[in-house]
């Protein structure tokens, strides 16, 4: 015989601060439970980092470690995010030629992109060459393929 399921309180709303974050369901229950303790735990604990601190962080994993090359395109796309092209471009290059057998694909693009940002569209275009190619050799097709789109804008 089975036992019937026990009787369950309903839950209470949701505070308005909360419905107007965009929260995972899987924190849903949580923020039910414990609103104010589990609000706080739904925001990412970096989204309080300046983009100057995760720089910082970035350039002391890279003096630990200067061949990661995860960590320099984040290093990068810092660049990107706080508007400073210019040392991205930098950055995304020393990636690219850190590694000459086996280059970083992505950092083709972002350098190229960063460029464009600068409005040097044309000396974007031989990066991206070099990308395509390189994508074409380690059987990368979507950013291959995203590389060429590029290049036949600019074309």
């Amino acid at each position: 015989m089975a036992r019937p399921l026990p009787i369950v309180p309903a839950l209470p709303n949701l505070p308005e601060k909360v419905e107007q974050e965009n929260v995972k369901n899987d924190e849903v229950c949580r923020l039910r439970r414990n609103t104010e303790t589990c609000y706080a735990a739904s925001t990412p604990k970096d989204a309080l980092m300046t983009d100057k601190t995760r720089r910082q962080t970035l350039e002391e994993m890279l003096a630990d470690d200067p061949l990661d090359e995860f960590l320099r395109y984040g290093l990068g796309m810092e660049y990107v995010s706080g508007g400073d092209h210019e040392t991205a471009v930098r950055v995304f290059q020393e990636l690219i030629a850190q590694n000459p057998a086996r280059p970083y694909i992505p950092a083709f693009l972002m350098a190229a992109q960063s460029l464009m940002k600068l409005g040097r569209s044309k000396a974007a275009i031989p990066i991206l060459k070099q990308g395509v190619e390189e994508a074409r050799k380690q059987n990368q097709q979507h950013p291959m393929g995203e590389m060429q789109t590029l290049l036949d804008s600019l074309e």
